[in-house]
């Protein structure tokens, strides 16, 4: 259940505090340039700080929050410009504890709190067409063949939950990272700080438990995607912030340019764009928490609004940079990296357009009739 406003707040300062002081630029940095990107110092930070176990139920080993407080803990990882598998293995945890067979939640949930790393994999709303995986019925279960791409920090994940076709239904099904006929390889993307991976399955052999009940592949998406969101809320007021900082000690004409009238226009535009991703975000975050299988139209609006507003933010910030904001050594592209990229996957803004409107008329035939 969601905690009271008071101690989410207490939450994020927590959360921030840690990832400040373990997370520095030099860090950051550092990871960026890893063949692995994991940190895995930071992890076992986590696991410590019982991060790992706000998703999952008491039963289990956690502490039972909801979608809003992993939402809290993923925008402030994006703040520092940290990839992490957390917030994906906060979403796998999600969809298992409402979605998974007795069996599965005793197999993974437990793991989880202890600190395993689970990745998941949407296959909607790519910025091109992907492969998919199947699931056909055998004598003993099903078996899954096929692929799937962009599993955020996959070649690192001790499971991974993903969407599958079974005739014509859509199902996510729980895979073991060691299960036979299960690879997992590095996938390059413009975001150099996070490393994708993309599985392959080849007559892997799925017993019925492991196949989540219906509705799960939707939850999948929409828990992913409002993560997503918030951590692109993060790195937007990171934006923010080292650009006003900037501008106010770069001096030209004996003086700041952040007093220039045009660029205190930007710089509010900017702002105006932060908070109106915070905003759609957090509502479908709540939403989330009341229901995870009922906030589609919440999260295709925070996704239209955030995927465009880090986009934006990330754009404007560079060029208020000037010729700085274009060198490597830079902090700032590592954040424009994932901001693009972030806009591109799990649905560009103006697939969650389409889809929302589809909502819509929806709900109006239905009222209609």
């Amino acid at each position: 259940m969601p905690l009271s406003i008071s101690d989410q707040d207490d939450l994020r300062s927590a959360t921030r505090d840690v990832l400040e002081a373990l997370c520095t630029s030099e860090k950051v940095r550092a990871r960026t340039e890893s063949p692995g990107k994991f940190d895995a110092e930071l992890w076992k930070r986590g696991v410590d700080l019982g991060w790992n176990a706000l998703a999952v139920p008491e039963q289990y080993d956690g502490l039972g929050l909801s979608v809003a407080e992993a939402c809290i803990v993923a925008e402030e990882f994006g703040r520092v410009g940290q990839a992490s598998p957390l917030p994906a293995t906060l979403g796998v945890a999600f969809v298992v504890s409402e979605f998974g067979s007795e069996r599965v939640k005793t197999q993974w949930l437990p793991r989880v709190a202890a600190g395993a790393a689970l990745s998941w994999a949407s296959g909607r709303g790519t910025a091109r067409p992907s492969s998919s995986l199947t699931l056909r019925e055998s004598e003993d279960g099903f078996v899954l063949d096929g692929a799937i791409e962009w599993l955020p920090d996959g070649p690192t994940a001790a499971g991974f939950l993903v969407p599958a076709r079974l005739g014509t239904r859509d199902v996510a099904v729980m895979l073991d990272a060691t299960d036979p006929g299960v690879d997992v390889g590095p996938m390059q993307s413009l975001d150099i700080g996070r490393l994708h991976g993309r599985l392959s399955c080849t007559g892997v052999a799925i017993g019925a438990p492991a196949v989540l009940h219906e509705g799960a592949a939707e939850a999948l998406f929409d828990v992913a995607v409002a993560l997503q969101c918030a951590e692109t809320v993060g790195l937007s007021n990171a934006l923010l912030s080292m650009t006003i900082a900037y501008v106010q000690s770069r001096v030209q004409f004996g003086r700041p340019i952040g007093s220039f009238q045009a660029l205190k226009h930007r710089i509010a535009d900017m702002l105006v764009l932060c908070e109106a991703a915070r905003a759609t975000t957090s509502e479908a975050a709540a939403l989330l928490a009341d229901s995870i299988g009922g906030a589609s139209e919440a999260v295709s609006v925070a996704k239209s609004t955030t995927g465009r507003a880090g986009n934006c933010v990330a754009s404007e910030a560079l060029q208020l940079h000037g010729g700085i904001g274009f060198t490597w050594e830079h902090d700032l592209h590592i954040f424009l990296r994932r901001a693009k990229v972030n806009e591109l996957l799990l649905g560009t803004p103006e697939w969650h357009d389409d889809r929302l409107t589809a909502f819509v008329l929806a709900r109006i035939g239905s009222e209609a009739s």
